[in-house]
C-alpha cells in the first residue's frame, strides 16, 4: 500500500478570523458557491501525466462537493507520487486531508468513524 503523501489540501480560513484559527469549517460566506482548484507542478510529470492527475482529482471532487458547506474554497495540490497513484489511492488521500482539516466527507457515519477500514491507523 502507498503512503498518502500524493495530495496535499488547504482550506482557505474564514474572514472573520483574522490569526487563521478557527473552530468551524473554512467558510467564506454561505451564499458563496463552493470552489475546489488544482496545482499539478511540472514535479508530478510531462504535460500527459499532469493533465491525467487533473482530470483525476477533478472527477473525484466532483462527488465531494455537495458534501462540503457553502463557500467552502479548498485548493488540492498534486505531490509527485500522485503520478503512479489509482484514483482509489488518490480518493482516500483526499479524504484524509478532509478529515484532517474537519471537513465532511461522503460515506463517513454520522457517530464517528475517522478511519476507514483499509487504513491501519
Amino acid at each position: 500500500m502507498r503512503s498518502s503523501a500524493a495530495i496535499s489540501a488547504v482550506a482557505e480560513p474564514d474572514d472573520q478570523n483574522t490569526r487563521g484559527k478557527s473552530d468551524s469549517s473554512p467558510t467564506l460566506d454561505a451564499r458563496e458557491r463552493t470552489r475546489v482548484g488544482f496545482v499539478v507542478s511540472k514535479a508530478v510529470g510531462n504535460a500527459v501525466v499532469r493533465h491525467r492527475v487533473a482530470r483525476q482529482l477533478r472527477h473525484l471532487m466532483r462527488d465531494r462537493l455537495p458534501a462540503l458547506p457553502p463557500g467552502t474554497m479548498v485548493v488540492i495540490r498534486a505531490l509527485p507520487p500522485a503520478a503512479a497513484a489509482t484514483s482509489a489511492e488518490l480518493g482516500r488521500d483526499i479524504d484524509k486531508a478532509a478529515r484532517k482539516l474537519r471537513l465532511p466527507v461522503p460515506g463517513d457515519l454520522a457517530g464517528g468513524g475517522d478511519h476507514s477500514p483499509t487504513d491501519p491507523a
